[in-house]
């Protein structure tokens, strides 16, 4: 597995972390303008929602679209981690530790990093005075 390759697959385990920190899948304009909000509030920097659409493919995007590292950092930061080059080598020490093979174990550390991760979430919602509620379908709303 190529480089490029190796970096699209972190990505999808960066998105899958991003969208559990946020409690819900990314997929209408609100979840992204807010999950951009979000983004902003924690690391003070800016992502736009057309950036954010085109990573989860809400928009067309090339085939071989890659977001830019900045980008990549940035998302990093908000999952917890110092940039994507430090995530990129989390997720190569579990590929090592575990198999390549067995992503399983990848996802479960993800989830326990995830987590934590949520924890901060709460926290950053009460201080930002955002209210989070969950419908019957246990899905996550944010409101100010």
């Amino acid at each position: 597995m190529g480089k490029t390759q190796a970096e699209r697959n972190y990505l999808a385990i960066l998105k899958a972390e991003i969208e559990g920190i946020y409690g819900t899948p990314l997929q209408s304009p609100k979840n992204f303008t807010e999950c951009c909000k979000i983004i902003t509030a924690r690391t003070h920097k800016t992502v736009s929602n057309s950036t954010m659409k085109r990573i989860y493919g809400y928009v067309q995007a090339g085939n071989n679209y890659m977001p830019s590292t900045f980008i990549l950092n940035t998302l990093s930061e908000f999952a917890g981690y110092k940039d994507f080059r430090e995530f990129c080598k989390h997720c190569k020490m579990m590929e090592q530790t575990q198999g390549e093979a067995n992503m399983k174990d990848i996802l479960t550390k993800t989830a326990e990093h995830l987590e934590c991760a949520t924890k901060g979430l709460y926290q950053l919602c009460i201080i930002l005075g955002i209210n989070i509620t969950r419908n019957r379908g246990n899905k996550i709303f944010f409101t100010k």
